[in-house]
């Protein structure tokens, strides 16, 4: 398991640094790319368990924010960000917007805070009002506490249980969730093929339609692009057979359209191969619509041509990807046209 990265910041004499000094072990001080100065601990005793070993980094805020751009390749990598605050109005109110600006350049990172200098009652915000200013998970802590060590190891267990723990548990759930409606949604695309094989073609449209919309409400991050693929695969069939039902050149087009979304969206590199050879055949497809609806001779003259050319491309990107059988369906259909 890759180790955690931890940034601790907040401004100068809110006790980044002491915080850094309560866990044992020596602090590096580390130069980046742009040589910026980061101090760094690496904590070899596990917090917890299933985090084998976390990196605890430290850099003030306002030089942080001042430098963002610099610090990019070092934020890239960060797992949690913790804002120490000393508790006080002042410091509630500046933290407040730099933590907005934070959370927007970094939406995948996790954001705690840490109340510091809760000792000091009469100047110093509990943590409860502190958390629900800021709509952050706050934690109250003192450094200069006698117990302040044990303190700040109980913050950080309770920090690595949701942002690891407890994340990673919904992520396993989420993920078991997405893969039975996937496969639900794969049962209903089947039922979809079998009502076009029955040239029942509006009920096997509903049926993609319905398929599309689901493959658009599947969250997971990791397939995120596939899914929508996916989705925009299934309005295409959608549409297609719908031009099967009505001829309609129209609806062909409007085939292509989501066929070139869903290239834009797939990863796959063979299937996105498939698919723009299934474009190119519904462009041959949308020609003979229209040869079909029209009875200019010269019309047919000129589409013949251009419609077997269309052919032999879309035969040739199926061989390229490795679909042999689209190849013949869409050969014999070449061999039909030859006869004409």
């Amino acid at each position: 398991m890759n180790p955690c990265n931890i940034l601790l910041t907040g401004a100068s004499g809110v006790g980044n640094t002491t915080i850094l000094n309560l866990f044992p072990g020596e602090i590096i001080l580390e130069l980046d790319d742009n040589l910026n100065e980061i101090f760094q601990k690496q904590i070899d005793s596990p917090i917890l368990k299933s985090v084998e070993q976390c990196i605890l980094r430290e850099i003030d805020l306002r030089k942080l924010m001042n430098n963002f751009v610099s610090y990019q390749k070092l934020l890239q990598s960060i797992d949690i960000i913790c804002l120490v605050i000393d508790s006080t109005d002042r410091n509630i109110e500046d933290t407040q917007q730099l933590l907005l600006e934070l959370k927007s350049k970094l939406p995948k990172v996790d954001f705690y805070i840490i109340a510091n200098f809760q000792d000091r009652k009469s100047i110093s915000n509990n943590a409860e009002k502190i958390e629900n200013m800021l709509k952050e998970k706050t934690f109250g802590f003192s450094a200069t506490h006698k117990g302040s060590i044990d303190r700040i190891s109980e913050i950080f267990k309770d920090i690595l249980k949701i942002s690891i723990i407890e994340k990673k548990e919904k992520n396993h759930f989420i993920a078991s969730n997405e893969k039975i409606k996937y496969e639900k949604i794969w049962s209903d695309i089947e039922e979809a093929r079998l009502l076009e094989k029955q040239e029942n073609y509006y009920t096997a449209s509903k049926k993609f339609s319905n398929a599309a919309s689901k493959f658009k409400l599947l969250n997971s991050e990791q397939a995120k692009e596939e899914f929508l693929a996916l989705h925009y695969l299934c309005k295409a069939w959608e549409s297609m057979e719908l031009a099967e039902e009505y001829k309609e050149p129209q609806k062909i087009s409007e085939t292509m359209k989501f066929y070139n979304q869903a290239i834009e969206n797939l990863t796959d590199k063979k299937l996105k191969l498939l698919v723009l050879g299934n474009s190119i055949y519904c462009k041959a497809l949308k020609l003979g619509l229209e040869l079909d609806k029209s009875d200019n001779g010269n019309k047919k003259v000129q589409y013949y041509p251009k419609i077997k050319n269309l052919i032999k491309k879309a035969v040739k990107i199926y061989k390229k990807s490795g679909y042999e059988k689209e190849a013949e369906l869409t050969l014999a259909i070449l061999d039909e046209l030859n006869k004409l």
